[in-house]
């Protein structure tokens, strides 16, 4: 017996049973429900639509979602790997179209990729994110910004003075990678949420990016309507720069960032270490576990900008700072016991030669250098007996005394101490008099929102290579990468407010109960649905096999997704 919507089917209806199919296609379903929720399709229909020649045989938005689909389950997926990758799935019950296995080929989305280029990638990125934003209701109060590197391992020469397409070049690797051409990628978080992204040259600095963003973010400001007196743009040390700094107070923006440690005043202050009037404060990090911090507050100039510091010591960085620091330490203790071993071969004959040496060896800075160990220098004299055989006449072969430099090392354990101390201190700055030291450290934490975006870009289960020549091509389709990131981030923020809301928990992969599920986890729960399909009267008839579980239906009334997003039979 088969299900329908309005009852039951019986056999003696009319339905061609040689083409009912199976599919587990739950999770593509859901991605497209979101997308179609925050008006991807129509947006790139809008954007890529065309006005003369031939009519289209897919619309734009889909072929997008087309090309997304893959990311947000398993990975990026070459172009010419797509076909296959979709050889057995139904097409038009996942994307809600007449879309045939025919329609899938590389040359397509290669022609894609080229238009949405042409029509301005990141706009249409800007305009999606906002309309995301926009419908879940998700307020943004600050802005993380930070920038990835991302190999690539093709030849891409280097056109001078060209405008316009990212250059795929040489530049700083954060990959480690400096003998690979990179491009790179700029993300922004609000509380881990996706807001905006940029996709950047190869050679394209950290410095230039922070003092051009600033543009970029009034115009994020402007889109969402948030009031630049209550935002902060948080960034890492890199935006710590005069013309950076003069560009926000221009704007009349907020900021708060990290002061490198190289800077005068930090210097200074990472040196004068937190007094007893420091402040302990709890922080709990992405893996719910509370973290430590000392804060002490303070006030300095810098360039003509008057700053509000936090000078933080991390209790939890100090067991990691101990064990990189005994490497340094081991280092210091091999380079002294070459030169101990060094001066062990030598002698001197006469006294007064080797106090000259010693007095020299005393006065070299270099040599001797340490920052974790003591080194004391002395003269010992040995008695040397004569070569060969004993005399028969000890006075005519009498004994001689040689002279040698001594060298004892020590490790200093308060000079340790007090390098490992210094090393977990850090330095905060903002330009809003009104944030205290604690407040100040824990809008900076929310950086870690950031981080988790790029550990995802990062891991190769999402990608892996791409398969593409054309700069053009390689920056529309990390456009395109950036926008399944965003509407996942977007996805499990929402998910996460309503659980909350409603103190409720989700029954997760392996019956495992949680109650701040991640995107994988929000992901998998679609796994095991089925639909079944049938041709009647020629028409193909789709429905759910076995009906939503409870976690399942709790994660589509938090996104606003209908049920019959999984079982489409036409508008």
């Amino acid at each position: 017996m088969l299900k329908r919507e309005e009852g039951w089917i019986t056999p003696m209806e009319n339905i061609d049973r040689d083409q009912i199919r199976t599919y587990s296609d739950g999770r593509f379903h859901f991605f497209v429900g979101l997308c179609e929720k925050v008006g991807l399709p129509q947006l790139f229909n809008q954007h890529l639509k065309k006005t003369t020649g031939r009519p289209m045989d897919l619309p734009p938005g889909i072929e997008a979602m087309i090309l997304m689909a893959p990311m947000a389950e398993e990975g990026y997926k070459p172009l010419y790997q797509l076909h296959d990758y979709y050889h057995t799935r139904d097409l038009e019950g996942i994307f809600h179209y007449p879309v045939q296995e025919k329609h899938i080929k590389d040359d397509r989305f290669g022609y894609f990729l080229d238009a949405f280029y042409e029509a301005g990638c990141r706009q249409i990125f800007s305009e999606i994110c906002t309309n995301a934003l926009v419908t879940y209701g998700i307020q943004v109060k600050n802005i993380n910004y930070d920038t990835t590197s991302f190999v690539m391992w093709g030849e891409y020469e280097t056109v001078e003075g060209k405008t316009g397409a990212i250059s795929i070049d040489f530049g700083h690797s954060k990959a480690r990678r400096s003998d690979k051409k990179q491009f790179k990628m700029a993300i922004g978080t609000a509380d881990g949420t996706i807001v905006d992204a940029k996709v950047l040259s190869g050679n394209h600095s950290d410095k230039t990016f922070n003092k051009e963003n600033i543009t970029d973010t009034e115009k994020v400001l402007d889109r969402l309507g948030i009031d630049k007196n209550t935002f902060h743009s948080i960034a890492d040390s890199a935006f710590f720069a005069k013309e950076t700094l003069d560009g926000a107070k221009a704007a009349g923006m907020k900021w708060i960032t990290r002061i490198p440690d190289n800077i005068k005043q930090a210097k200074a202050l990472i040196e004068k270490g937190i007094s007893e009037k420091g402040k302990t404060v709890s922080y709990r990090n992405a893996h719910n576990k509370d973290v430590k911090y000392v804060v002490e507050e303070s006030r300095i100039s810098y360039e003509g900008h008057a700053l509000n510091c936090a000078v933080v010591y991390s209790v939890a960085l100090e067991p990691a700072k101990r064990k990189s620091s005994e490497r340094k330490i081991q280092k210091e203790k091999d380079q002294l016991d070459r030169v101990m071993k060094g001066l062990a071969k030598r002698s001197f004959s006469c006294k007064e030669d080797a106090q000259r040496e010693l007095e020299v060896l005393q006065q070299d800075k270099k040599q001797l250098k340490a920052a974790f160990h003591t080194t004391t220098l002395s003269l010992i004299s040995v008695d040397k007996k004569p070569q060969g055989r004993p005399s028969l006449y000890p006075t005519q072969r009498p004994t001689k005394t040689e002279y040698h430099i001594d060298m004892v090392i020590g490790r200093d354990q308060d000079k340790i101490d007090a390098y490992i101390q210094k090393e977990c201190i850090f330095v905060l700055a903002s330009n809003n008099p009104d944030l205290s030291a604690e407040a100040i450290l824990l809008e900076y934490k929310t950086q870690s929102g950031v981080e988790k975006r790029f550990q995802q870009l990062k891991d190769p289960h999402f990608i892996n290579s791409l398969y593409l020549e054309k700069p053009e091509r390689i920056e529309a389709l990390a456009y395109l990468i950036l926008l399944t990131m965003m509407i996942l981030s977007v996805m499990e923020q929402v998910v996460r407010k309503g659980m909350k809301e409603e103190n409720e928990t989700i029954i997760a992969t392996g019956k495992k109960i949680n109650k701040q599920p991640t995107q994988m986890m929000i992901l998998r729960l679609f796994y095991n649905i089925v639909v079944q399909t049938y041709v009647r009267e020629g028409k193909r008839i789709r429905y759910l096999f076995k009906p939503l579980n409870e976690s399942q239906a709790k994660v589509i009334r938090y996104l606003g997704i209908p049920e019959s997003t999984f079982a489409w039979n036409g508008t």
